[in-house]
């Protein structure tokens, strides 16, 4: 009972924070039915499984666990639960482009809806459907199924029903280029949303039509809709849709050629989908980036980011991911001008291209004969359960001309070249996709309109030939390099392939025309004859510098014997300089066991304070200590010293600037136990200067940063040089400190700039009068290198040492441990870290 409770929590789960435990719970579960071996149990907890991972976009995982539970849902789940399990299951199946099975499921669905008549279940299985045919590109069967969805939606008056058809209506549209049409229904469901109080569903619409006016060229009009829809996704935390709009209006900037902000929009895409694990948008936005680095001529970065986006698809079956990267790759390599590199990836640029559209056309193979089988399915189920049924489902009977019509439709929308279709008076009746975005027009401004106006002059002519010619010979094709006009009056070269067919959807003979834009060849083609004219040039060149080397090599020859005898001294002065480097190697091994021989360690530190700890990273791999703490217990008294402090230098002068400092301390307290901190500060500065006399003649400007405490019975006296004292008051395991006090050090150090003044310091009190828990700390933390996001610590060490305040000192000291390693995850360290806690009880 309990884990089919688990897996009622599982299903209607979708926060993402929420996902973790319910995980951990689901691992605990597995881990005690795998030894009695119990079906029911093993089926709801992979159906559980199932709906987690899908809801993490985990879709492999989520794929495994819904395979092992598929067989068993109708023996567990009967009548309307295996609606939702067989919904899911197809969404899951969808994303690893297992169709035909996704519409199989879907189709059990509905008609277990029927057979309970469950008329709103029905709508949602409608609308799953429709997804489904768009997922597979096959729009106008998806329309068939959103009507029937939207008839059933409006009678039961199911607002938020229909204003999610709605939105998937617009998108079929946009995909079939029927932009006003996609723009009407957008508008409505965006009016939709706003009445529901829908924040995530305005902003997926709001970003929906931020990209259908980017389809028509009205720039202006699209970034307004998306950056609405950033405010509306901040609004309801949907970081996927904010993600998509930052790169959509990078999108735009690249085609303003303003590559600055498109950067700047394409690393905010970049940053926020890293956050929720988005990785096909994180893959893209790394692309989009090296390709603006190659522009420009940041070439470092842009293999960099290359590197990144090719480890994000390493073993993905993505071809359209894969082809887009090596086409980038093969951009930076002819920025290089590696031609041999060039040809190479652009060559298997192409070869991935060729597989996913080989890929997209064996999906549409098996969909388009699974479509057949699916309507008769639908006709005899319609028939059968027609009396059970309040509503009325339009079921099409697709006619061998409809299903090749679909098929052709699908071909020329995606196809990866660009296509128009005009009638044998070069009259344009149709473009897809690609051809829009080569010439950066409309559909409206391009039909009816001329073939031969978008030519450049010269070529008007023979593509009038070429037609008579297609006309007579119906089964020839043409096929020629020319020049285009775009937009903007520039030319381009594409190579032109024309055929003449018969297509039913137009009820005549029409010209195809296919483009393949071969601009980049023709400009590579025209510098590689410039550079055979330049090597041609300089082979004479060579020749002349050759006779001129032959009379040197002679000379060469007499400096060779020279040079022998020289190597032999150098080889020599290496043996001696290796040697050196050995001792000096042992030398500063042996520094830096003197060096931990003589600073404090912990058990120095409890034998003054019971209650503390020292949490301390060392940057420098040989264990040279940078950062370094001090303690004192005057001779009969009690008052106690403690202190943090940190050199402004690294390596062996740190270990010798640590051992005098940690000497000088200790010299001037013993000398005179009465002074206060300040002046213990002052009169540490004053002897540092004058035992470094000769090195700050030399500017060599050694220091330290450092925070000092006297601890006496009834009071803690702080002063500090750069570092500042955290203080938590009335601190108790119990309770929940809500405040701590900053207690800032004066702005210079002890030592560095030779500036020969005196420095005064100043006296903090602090009273005794409740327990105090006191935090000595270095800079450590903020000092390192982040490449991806900053840790608690690293953006507020004041909040988390807060935070730590709440836990006992043990579990303070787990807790830094568990920061640092979450640290080193994301980080490079380039610094000591150290952090001291002392709990002073109240006297």
């Amino acid at each position: 009972m309990e884990i089919q409770n688990l897996y009622l929590k599982s299903l209607e789960e979708n926060v993402l924070l929420h996902i973790p435990p319910l995980l951990k719970e689901c691992e605990h579960y597995y881990s005690l039915i795998s030894m009695n071996e119990s079906e029911e149990d093993r089926f709801f907890l992979n159906a559980s499984f199932g709906y987690l991972y899908k809801t993490l976009f985990e879709y492999d995982k989520a794929y495994q666990y819904f395979s092992e539970a598929h067989p068993f849902a109708t023996k567990y789940l009967h009548s309307l639960n295996v609606v939702p399990f067989y919904v899911v299951y197809a969404k899951v199946l969808n994303k690893q482009k297992i169709f035909s099975l996704s519409v199989e499921l879907l189709l059990k669905a509905k008609e277990v809806c029927i057979e309970e008549n469950a008329i709103e279940e029905l709508a949602n299985i409608y609308l799953e459907l429709g997804k489904n045919y768009v997922d597979c590109s096959l729009n106008s069967k998806a329309l068939d199924y959103f009507e029937q969805a939207f008839e059933i939606a409006s009678r039961l008056h199911k607002k938020f029903i229909t204003s999610t058809i709605l939105t998937s209506i617009g998108l079929v549209h946009k995909n079939l280029s029927q932009f006003q049409i996609s723009i009407q229904y957008l508008e409505k469901a965006l009016q939709s949303k706003k009445d529901l109080d829908d924040d995530e569903g305005i902003a997926n619409v709001y970003f929906e039509l931020g990209v259908v006016f980017f389809r028509i060229g009205n720039f202006i009009k699209s970034e307004e809709f998306l950056h609405n829809s950033i405010e509306y996704s901040i609004l309801s935390n949907s970081k996927r849709i904010e993600s998509n709009c930052y790169f959509q209006i990078g999108e735009i900037y690249i085609s303003k050629s303003n590559y600055d902000l498109a950067y700047e929009y394409f690393q905010k895409a970049l940053t926020v989908s890293a956050i929720v694990g988005l990785r096909s948008l994180l893959f893209k936005s790394l692309v989009k980036i090296a390709s603006i680095n190659v522009k420009k001529t940041i070439y470092a970065k842009a293999i960099s980011n290359l590197d990144k986006a090719a480890k994000i698809i390493e073993n993905s079956t993505l071809f359209d991911f894969h082809s887009l990267l090596h086409s980038v790759k093969a951009e930076l390599h002819l920025a290089l001008h590696n031609w041999e590199e060039y040809e190479k990836e652009l060559q298997i640029s192409q070869q991935f291209s060729e597989k996913d559209r080989q890929s997209k056309q064996n999906n549409l193979n098996e969909l388009t004969d699974l479509l057949i089988v699916v309507e008769k399915a639908n006709l005899s189920l319609s028939t059968t359960n027609h009396s059970k049924l309040q509503i009325h489902e339009s079921l099409d009977t697709n006619t061998d001309t409809t299903y090749e019509n679909n098929v052709f439709i699908h071909l020329f929308d995606q196809a990866p070249l660009a296509i128009c279709i005009t009638n044998l008076d070069n009259e344009i009746l149709s473009t897809n996709r690609e051809f829009l975005n080569i010439f950066s027009l409309r559909t409206d401004e391009l039909i009816n309109t001329n073939f031969t106006n978008l030519l450049s002059q010269e070529y008007k002519l023979d593509i009038e030939l070429h037609a008579s010619k297609l006309k007579e010979n119906p089964n020839s094709k043409n096929s020629v390099e020319e020049q285009y006009h775009l937009t903007e009056r520039k030319l381009i070269w594409l190579r032109r392939t024309t055929s003449i067919s018969y297509i039913p959807n137009y009820d005549s003979m029409v010209f195809i025309h296919m483009l393949e834009n071969i601009n980049e060849r023709k400009r590579a083609e025209k510098e590689l004859v410039a550079t055979l004219s330049k090597m041609q040039k300089n082979t004479d060149l060579l020749h002349n510098h050759k006779r001129k080397l032959e009379t040197k090599n002679e000379e060469f020859s007499i400096l060779n014997l020279e040079l022998k005898s020289i190597n032999e001294q150098l080889l020599k002065s290496k043996v001696a300089e290796q040697n050196t480097s050995s001792q000096l190697q042992i030398q500063y091994v042996e520094a830096v066991s003197l060096q931990n021989s003589i600073l404090p360690n912990h058990e120095n530190l409890k034998s003054c304070f019971n209650e503390s700890y020292v949490f301390n990273k060392i940057f420098d791999p040989t264990g040279a200590k940078k950062d370094f703490h001090w303690v004192y217990s005057v001779p009969g008294s009690t008052v106690k010293y403690v202190a943090v402090a940190e050199c402004s230098t690294t390596g062996y002068s740190a270990t010798l600037l640590s051992v005098l400092g940690v000497s000088l301390l200790t010299s001037i307290v013993y000398e005179d136990p009465t002074l206060q901190p300040s002046m213990i500060l002052s009169k540490f500065h004053s002897l540092l200067r004058m035992t470094l006399l000769s090195n700050f003649e030399k500017k060599l400007y050694f220091g330290f940063e450092i925070t000092l405490v006297r601890i006496e019975e009834d009071k803690c006296i702080f002063s500090g040089a750069k570092l500042p004292l955290y203080v938590i008051q009335n601190y108790s395991v119990d309770s929940k400190p809500i405040q701590i006090d900053v207690l800032k050090g004066n702005q210079f150090s002890i030592g560095g700039i030779p500036d020969y003044k005196q420095r005064t310091f100043t006296d903090h009190i602090v009273l005794r009068d409740n327990p105090l828990l006191l935090f000595l700390t270095t800079d450590g933390f903020s000092n390192q290198y982040n490449e991806v996001v900053l840790t608690p610590v690293q953006r507020n060490i004041k909040r988390k040492l807060l935070e730590l305040s709440r836990l006992s000192l043990n579990d303070q000291k787990i807790e830094l441990e568990e920061e640092f390693l979450v640290l080193m995850k994301y980080s490079r360290i380039i610094d000591d870290i150290l952090v001291v806690a002392v709990y002073l009880e109240s006297e």
